[in-house]
């Protein structure tokens, strides 16, 4: 769109932008509606497609110990610690083992 520079002189005319500066602010702008599209889908998917929460195997340890037997449990941490007439047990719950086995005197 060609503008008189001097409104005196309608011959001197504004030479406008250059043209591929505005073709690169139209490219701009269409890049900046369509990641705008991308977010809002993303986050539609996000809220609407819910992970489903991991399942939880049971977990039968077999100690060697009679469950009349435990006088103590304390759970500290991810530790178990069984106290029994005989022994003291402590179990890592998240390696599901037996961390010290230590007979009473």
């Amino acid at each position: 769109m060609d503008m008189p520079v001097n409104p005196a002189d309608p011959q001197a005319v504004y030479p406008g932008p250059p043209v591929g500066l505005v073709r690169l602010v139209k490219i701009m702008g269409v890049v900046l509606v369509l990641l705008f599209i991308i977010l809002v889908g993303g986050l539609v998917w996000k809220a609407t497609n819910k992970a489903p929460p991991p399942v939880v195997a049971d977990v039968v340890m077999d100690l060697g110990i009679d469950p009349g037997s435990i006088r103590h449990m304390v759970l500290e941490g991810g530790n178990l610690a069984l106290s029994t007439d005989k022994e003291l047990l402590v179990i890592d719950l998240k390696l599901r083992k037996v961390t010290l086995r230590s007979f009473k005197p």
